[in-house]
Formats: structure tokens, sequence, C-alpha cells
């Protein structure tokens, strides 16, 4: 499977974009909570 770290990933809390697949897709809450916990450098969601 070839997927693009979280990191990667742009746009807004309504839409983002894979950097490889060019696809745009609404990410769900947990996911946008696990994105700024590992932009902030923490690897695990209590």
């Amino acid at each position: 499977m070839d997927i693009s770290p979280l990191a990667e990933f742009r746009g807004s809390v309504r839409r983002a974009s894979c950097p490889k697949c060019q696809g745009l897709f609404e990410p769900d809450a947990g996911n946008l909570v696990e994105a700024l916990y590992l932009r902030a450098g923490l690897n695990d969601v209590v």
C-alpha cells in the first residue's frame, strides 16, 4: 500500500487533499486531533 504521511496532507478542516493521488476528502474529527498531535511532535493521543 502506497500511503502519504499525515503531515504531507494539505487543505482545511472541511476538506483535505492527498499529495499522492490528489484526491479530496472530508476528514473526521478523530483524524484531525491525531494530525494536530503529530504536528506538535506527540506520538500518542491520550
